[in-house]
């Protein structure tokens, strides 16, 4: 599991470089080019920044046995929004919960964050100022690949 988590780190910055759209460059989505390119690119940076918000040990408690960037993106992709997938990470670990399960019982939309925390026995107050802290964080690595992809478009180093 930490191989594969550390495998996720090592190609990460390869993988930010492929982008195109960065730098002094029109968004296609607004010109209605690529824009599925983009919003997958999108979200698979998301995701990644989602995934970094855990350590593995966090990741395999909750059941991800997978990668977590690729369970975090296909997460995001199939609805769960960023601070909600938080949430539902952190009730998972809080509650010895598996995160699928919660995911799933959130995606038939009849329980809200809360009762879900207390039926799980968690605090949910204290659940949701953690993962606004986490979710600053998350954007916080989202910038910062933004900046890195953005120097290299423009072949200049940011200081």
């Amino acid at each position: 599991m930490i191989r594969a988590f550390a495998l996720v780190l090592l190609f990460a910055g390869p993988v930010f470089a492929q982008d195109s759209t960065m730098g002094f460059e029109a968004d296609p989505t607004l010109i209605g080019h690529e824009k599925k390119k983009t919003n997958r690119d999108i979200i698979t940076r998301m995701g990644l920044a989602v995934s970094l918000a855990f350590d593995a040990t966090t990741w395999a408690n909750v059941g991800v046995s997978s990668e977590p960037a690729h369970a975090a993106t296909r997460l995001i992709k199939s609805g769960n929004y960023r601070l909600e997938l938080l949430q539902l990470v952190l009730i998972a670990r809080e509650s010895k919960g598996q995160l699928l399960d919660l995911t799933t019982e959130r995606a038939k939309g009849k329980k809200t964050l809360r009762q879900m925390a207390n039926a799980a026995g968690v605090d949910y107050e204290a659940i949701y100022r953690e993962s606004e802290k986490l979710s600053a964080n998350v954007d916080r690595r989202l910038q910062e690949t933004l900046r890195v992809r953005s120097d290299r478009a423009t072949g200049k180093r940011k200081k």
